[in-house]
């Protein structure tokens, strides 16, 4: 299999065969015990990528750890009836010497048997990301990893009246290096969110916020903290005000794309179109929108077309409408084609 691989750098060890992959990314079997084909010791030791489910064979993972000491970026899915992890699974993440960035995705709680082998990567690691549906456990044990810059956390529950003490930890974490952040949690981690930031909002330059929150306080922890934003993903929750908008931009100097989802805000699309043209920083560029399309008429288009012409310095805007439903009349089309062609906008998606 591996005679005529010269350098392999990512390994997805699935339930699928591709044979059809390019050299340098393969897919194999949990069903193959590759390591032991002629060539493996050879092509896999450049390995930097992988990716498995904790429930593979676990002396093939054992053979990978005495071959691959360079992998950079592990991703990992923890099977949700498994009852132990492999001894292989933490022999190979134990011994790898520049380990970069870790996915984890788990259904059980048995995930967290890997920490102990993770500690040894605390000065190495700069990507984190963890998605869980249920079975959690504390993650307290992610403040050892002092160069983070991006940390990715989505969390699900069955139950969203569970007691979530053992979390509360996060607020405490500093992290100095982090540059993007990504969260995706149930309402009642609104605090502890807005805590986070107000501790490593300074040099954050992305910032993806999914949290189902019922005020603004995260978006007011985004103006008051985050000064060198350049992307922001959020939710207008039904507390959001144009004024809070507005601040946002005259505190994000460096904002250069917004993400906008709409859920129970007062603040119309015609306004919020006449914010972005007026009070957007001089090197925002993007704009992304979900649930606003079908409100808006042409004139409120138009209007913000030709405010947006006399920006100066003039830069090109990219729109995405997003959730537009069924509003597609011609006018609209004809508006949005005048102002494209003309380089005003660009449109991804109508």
């Amino acid at each position: 299999m591996f005679m005529s691989v010269s350098l392999l750098t990512k390994l997805s060890y699935t339930c699928d065969v591709d044979y059809s992959s390019k050299i340098k990314d393969l897919k194999i079997s949990d069903r193959i015990t590759f390591v032991h084909s002629s060539g493996a010791r050879y092509c896999l030791t450049n390995l930097s990528e992988f990716t498995c489910t904790s429930n593979i064979n676990s002396e093939v993972l054992n053979q990978l750890s005495k071959i691959c000491h360079n992998i950079q970026s592990l991703n990992i899915r923890f099977n949700k009836y498994a009852d132990t992890v492999s001894n292989g699974l933490k022999d190979l993440i134990s011994s790898q010497n520049n380990l970069k960035s870790l996915s984890i995705y788990y259904e059980s709680y048995h995930w967290a048997d890997i920490i102990p082998s993770l500690m040894k990567h605390s000065d190495t690691l700069i990507k984190l990301s963890i998605k869980g549906e249920e079975n959690h456990w504390p993650l307290s044990f992610i403040k050892v990893f002092n160069n983070l810059q991006e940390l990715n956390i989505s969390l699900s529950f069955i139950n969203e009246d569970e007691d979530f003490e053992y979390f509360k930890d996060l607020q405490h974490f500093t992290f100095p290096h982090l540059r993007k952040l990504n969260v995706n949690l149930p309402t009642k981690f609104e605090p502890i969110v807005v805590k986070f930031l107000e501790n490593n909002g300074e040099n954050l330059e992305e910032f993806q916020s999914r949290c189902k929150c019922k005020n603004s306080s995260i978006n007011r922890a985004v103006n008051d903290h985050c000064p060198k934003l350049k992307s922001l993903h959020t939710i207008f929750g039904e507390n959001l005000s144009g004024l809070l908008l507005r601040n946002i931009f005259k505190k994000c100097k460096k904002l250069e794309s917004i993400e906008i989802f709409r859920r129970g805000s007062n603040l119309s699309g015609k306004e919020l179109l006449k914010i972005v043209a007026e009070n957007s920083p001089k090197n925002f560029h993007e704009l992304k929108f979900h649930n606003y399309y079908a409100e808006l008429d042409v004139e409120d288009l138009k209007s913000f077309f030709i405010s947006w012409k006399k920006r100066n310095p003039q830069k090109s805007l990219t729109l995405n409408f997003k959730n537009v439903g069924s509003k597609k009349n011609n006018e609209m089309k004809e508006i949005i084609n005048e102002y494209e062609k003309i380089g005003v906008i660009k449109i991804l998606k109508v």
